[in-house]
């Protein structure tokens, strides 16, 4: 499964959890006013609120779980003479819990002297929960089924593409060296030095959190093309992909 799929599987999932969400609000809490004893009440609710949100969220995240995985490579864009980083899907599981928390928009109430649940008589409120729902809904399937940014390296640079923002950093900007190795295995940013109008250089912060590869291996990426002009050319064919998962597992520390 590729990123953008694991991204895209999101919300359907993050459906079910609105729909489970419901369920337990119109069906199971209704059913368990009438369980006695009280606590025996308390705990069959209890249950069926969180595997509304848990029963979606665990399948979702075993689904995906080897896409999750961000490995020691890049997509190849052939055409484009790229390596392409897509967002990663570690933190689509958050559209999931949204999607359940979207079903709390709605609001609700019971009906006197029965065990019902219905929605709120004023217009006004269901209107809104409705509406609330809805717009929530759309946001999530246009979060899930976007696109999304990118780290691109091309033979010119390094481009972080978003959908309102573009940023590119020649090869050449760059101070020979870095970025060092990722202390921790799962840093936020990755840092550059880059040249002034002055010869002296300035740090630039990269993200690496965001992007479907390995830190450490794009960190090793960078410092290849920096300290080594000849190879850049060869980026986005397979050959140099190879030859560069092939240097990294003789690096230090990989």
């Amino acid at each position: 499964m590729s990123p953008r799929a694991a991204r895209a599987v999101a919300f359907p999932f993050a459906s079910l959890a609105f729909v489970l969400r419901l369920l337990d609000k119109f069906w199971i809490e209704p059913w368990t006013w009438g369980i006695a004893p009280e606590i025996a009440s308390l705990l069959v609710g209890l249950a069926a609120f969180v595997a509304s949100l848990g029963l979606p969220v665990g399948a979702y995240l075993l689904l995906t779980r080897r896409a999750r995985r961000r490995p020691a490579a890049f997509d190849i864009d052939a055409p484009g003479r790229r390596f392409i980083a897509p967002t990663t899907p570690r933190w689509s599981a958050l559209l999931v819990i949204l999607g359940w928390l979207a079903a709390h928009s709605l609001i609700t109430e019971r009906v006197a002297n029965q065990d019902r649940m219905r929605p709120t008589d004023f217009t006004f409120l269901l209107g809104f929960g409705v509406t609330a729902a809805v717009i929530a809904l759309v946001v999530l399937a246009i979060a899930a089924f976007e696109r999304g940014a990118s780290l691109q390296l091309s033979p010119e640079g390094i481009i972080e593409q978003r959908p309102m923002k573009r940023i590119t950093i020649g090869w050449d900007e760059l101070v020979p060296g870095g970025p060092p190795p990722p202390i921790t295995g799962d840093p936020a940013h990755l840092t550059v030095y880059t040249w002034t109008a002055s010869s002296s250089f300035a740090p630039r912060q990269i993200p690496a959190r965001a992007w479907h590869v390995d830190p450490v291996f794009l960190a090793h990426a960078l410092r290849t093309y920096a300290d080594h002009p000849k190879g850049r050319a060869a980026i986005g064919t397979p050959a140099e992909l190879a030859r560069l998962q092939e240097t990294f597992a003789e690096a230090p520390g990989a």
